[in-house]
């Protein structure tokens, strides 16, 4: 049984860890820092943690798991592809937008080499099964002629990347496009919208021409 003031003072450590990694990186953060973000003292941070690079892991998993959780049902959902689909564009998209924290770790991770976000992307889909269940759902889709044929690979990669770049891109997008709000209702059900209907017209069954030859 777990002690609940241990778990409290974990938890306090680990929100306070979070803002100080949102705030410099995983390289710029030291553990006296995050002490005394928690209140607590050095010795107690590492009692508990060991090391920055296990804090690190942990707080990126809690963040990973809070965004991936609402995808998790759809991915093990019995669905015709185009309502699939629709629905993962949707979930995924609102899941950025409640849990603006994996942006700003992503970036990070981007710029480390992206070892952790990977050990965490394939704990997730390992508890699916042995396999990538959006490539194998996607596989599914194609033998049973709900889609054209398509690399798997590359549709997965589209599709996050529409998803997810308005997200990453949004300091400069509103920059540039001063009226646009990337987090408003009106922007993401537009945008639900858009990259639903441009991926599933294009892959829609009968659009074998769009296929390379």
């Amino acid at each position: 049984m777990i002690n609940s003031g241990t778990e409290n003072t974990e938890q306090r450590i680990l929100a306070a860890a979070r803002r100080v990694f949102l705030q410099k990186g995983k390289d710029g953060a030291r553990m006296q820092e995050i002490a005394q973000e928690a209140g607590i003292n050095q010795a107690l941070l590492h009692y508990y943690f060991r090391t920055k690079d296990r804090l690190y892991e942990m707080v990126y998993r809690q963040i990973f798991d809070q965004f991936f959780q609402p995808l998790m049902p759809i991915l093990e959902a019995d669905l015709p592809f185009d309502r699939f689909l629709q629905q993962f564009i949707e979930i995924y998209l609102e899941s950025l937008r409640k849990n603006p924290d994996i942006v700003h770790f992503i970036f990070w991770e981007l710029r480390r080499g992206g070892k952790v976000a990977a050990r965490q992307i394939r704990r997730r889909f390992r508890s699916l099964g042995p396999d990538n269940p959006l490539l194998k759902r996607i596989h599914r889709a194609v033998e049973a002629g709900e889609i054209r044929r398509v690399d798997p690979l590359h549709f997965i990669l589209s599709i996050l990347g529409m998803c997810i770049y308005p997200f990453l891109a949004r300091p400069i997008i509103s920059r540039v496009f001063s009226e646009l709000d990337v987090l408003s209702d009106e922007f993401l059900a537009r945008r639900k919208k858009e990259i639903f209907q441009l991926i599933w017209e294009g892959i829609a069954p009968g659009n074998e021409n769009m296929e390379e030859k």
